[in-house]
């Protein structure tokens, strides 16, 4: 059977390169060089071989997102995990797939509709006295066609798919499983008990509660997964800055406020005043022992340090600023959003929350938040600002 070798599991393997232990990434860079400079790709038995003793490896180091990567190497190669599958999970490519995604769909979906017709104007030229009975008949026996395959490829009899089949599989796969139909039924009992209401304004916080929410666990999921590249949090917290509370009145569209700096969210407080935001990968250390005394990591420094770097800079050019962009600039302050505890394996979260809290007193312009802080403080907002159920009732 080919080995799928490709610009995909290429791809991978950086991905997994940058992320994994100190240990482990060499293995990672041995996979690599062994694929070869350029495509066509090399493969064969001695990359299954090196991405086996990976995997061995990583297990031993507890290096668990390692670990699980290299299998998923080893799954694409054989044709057992779909390359949209991997694409999605390890968020490989640069936001662009998702819009892909919705183009094959509606592609595919097009040229279904159009099968249709030529299957229904086959059958009635066969059988010009077929009836509506007749033509949904023709039509179940060909889905249920379609499920023997799906149903059988997922009790672990795999192919290696082409292109053609690949695709198939995977728009199979999006129908059945990734796109969500829903009713009445699937609402929470709070949003019930708002859309119920005949209160024009309950219908708009019932709205804002359930994108509020979804929003929510989409950034969550995120989070938890370790491959979540920066680029990947900041596309769900652009879309979401109301995370931040409600002391802004809205996100500027100018990023770039002076030669050389790129803020990630650039919130406006109600005085016109800026607020910068720097978002960071949530699977990094938080903290390091110092003297055995937990203190903040490297990447906070650096972090916190080139946030503070930007506030420098926007304060010698604020009429600048404000001449070219109507925004104060003067004496702004920032966020950064970094890690989560739970990639803090040698720490405890109070331990993080801890170190995080001293770090920040000595800091009046600049708080470092996780992930996590961000999230659970979000939530919290949300229920305490949700309507109740007996409101205007």
């Amino acid at each position: 059977m080919a080995l799928r070798t490709d610009f995909t599991l290429k791809s991978l393997l950086l991905e997994l390169h940058e992320l994994a232990a100190p240990e482990i990434a060499p293995h990672f860079m041995d996979a690599i060089e062994s694929m070869g400079p350029q495509s066509p790709y090399k493969g064969g038995k001695r990359l299954v071989e090196l991405l086996e003793f990976i995997v061995r490896e990583a297990h031993q180091a507890g290096d668990a997102p390692s670990e699980e990567g290299a299998q998923d190497a080893v799954a694409y190669m054989l044709g057992r995990l779909l390359e949209s599958d991997l694409t999605m999970k390890y968020d490989l490519y640069d936001g662009s797939g998702q819009l892909r995604d919705i183009q094959m769909i509606q592609t595919s979906m097009s040229a279904g509709n159009e099968f249709i017709r030529q299957e229904i104007d086959k059958l009635l030229a066969d059988n010009p006295t077929a009836t509506a009975a007749d033509i949904r008949a023709h039509f179940e026996e060909a889905g249920r066609r379609a499920v023997r395959f799906v149903r059988a490829r997922r009790a672990g009899h795999y192919g290696a798919f082409r292109v053609r089949s690949d695709i198939a599989a995977w728009l199979v796969d999006v129908l059945v499983d990734r796109v969500e139909f829903h009713t009445d039924e699937d609402t929470d009992p709070q949003v019930d008990a708002l859309l119920a209401a005949p209160d024009a304004n309950l219908l708009v916080a019932a709205a804002q509660l359930r994108l509020r929410r979804t929003q929510l666990d989409e950034l969550e999921a995120a989070v938890e997964n370790p491959f979540t590249k920066e680029r990947g949090l900041q596309r769900l917290v652009e879309r979401a800055a109301w995370l931040f509370g409600g002391g802004y009145t809205g996100v500027s569209d100018v990023r770039r406020l002076t030669s050389g700096t790129e803020v990630d969210l650039a919130l406006l407080r109600p005085d016109g005043v800026l607020h910068v935001v720097e978002l960071k990968k949530a699977n990094t250390r938080l903290v390091k022992l110092h003297r055995g005394v937990p203190i903040t990591s490297d990447d906070v420094n650096r972090a916190s340090a080139q946030v503070t770097n930007y506030l420098r800079a926007f304060d010698e050019d604020r009429a600048g600023i404000l001449e070219r962009h109507g925004i104060d600039a003067r004496r702004a302050s920032g966020t950064v959003v970094i890690g989560h505890p739970m990639y803090d394996v040698d720490f405890t979260e109070q331990q993080v929350d801890e170190a995080l809290r001293v770090y920040n007193a000595d800091r009046s312009r600049i708080e470092v938040v996780t992930y996590k802080q961000l999230i659970d403080r979000a939530r919290h907002a949300l229920e305490l600002s949700a309507p109740s159920e007996g409101h205007g009732r």
